[in-house]
């Protein structure tokens, strides 16, 4: 009933070939069922929900902290064109004054930033107050407003300054 056939492109021979048998279909026992779907989707959404806000406040605070140290380094940059120019830059200026001379003279030697002003970790630009005239040993303020990007607030919210 099975006989050796040629296979016409190989010109191997294929053995104990059946022409009239059928292919097998796959037996239902292959793949998951609809129930063993449906449990695994339960067990990893009880997952996310006693996990996932356990890693959400570890986001949180990381936000939080490399806010706190670009304003740290705006602070310092600014600190180091002050000792180059002699002044801070005035409200008008800000930290562009760190990336472009504009008006600073002569002793301007920047940038002082590389590639350019950072935002805060929620996309924001970080806010900048010169120090009043008339103190020369007062420092500038630099400070991002926060998640909420208004001023004020508290937790996520509260302003992060440098």
């Amino acid at each position: 009933m099975f006989q050796d056939v040629r296979d016409l492109q190989t010109d191997k021979i294929i053995e104990n070939s059946n022409p009239s048998q059928k292919p097998e279909k796959p037996s239902r026992e292959a793949g998951y069922s609809l129930m063993e779907i449906l449990i695994a989707l339960a067990i990893i959404s009880t997952l996310t929900v006693i996990v996932g806000p356990r890693l959400t406040g570890h986001v949180d605070r990381s936000k939080t902290v490399a806010t706190l140290s670009q304003a740290k380094q705006l602070k310092a940059s600014l600190g180091m064109m002050q000792m180059d120019v002699g002044r801070y830059p005035t409200q008008e200026e800000g930290f562009r004054l760190l990336i472009e001379p504009m008006n600073a003279g002569p002793l301007w030697r920047g940038p002082y930033l590389d590639g350019g002003v950072p935002t805060d970790a929620w996309g924001q630009p970080f806010q900048y107050v010169p120090p009043p005239a008339d103190n020369i040993y007062a420092a500038p303020r630099v400070y991002s407003l926060g998640a909420d990007n208004a001023p004020g607030g508290t937790g996520l919210n509260a302003d992060i300054e440098g």
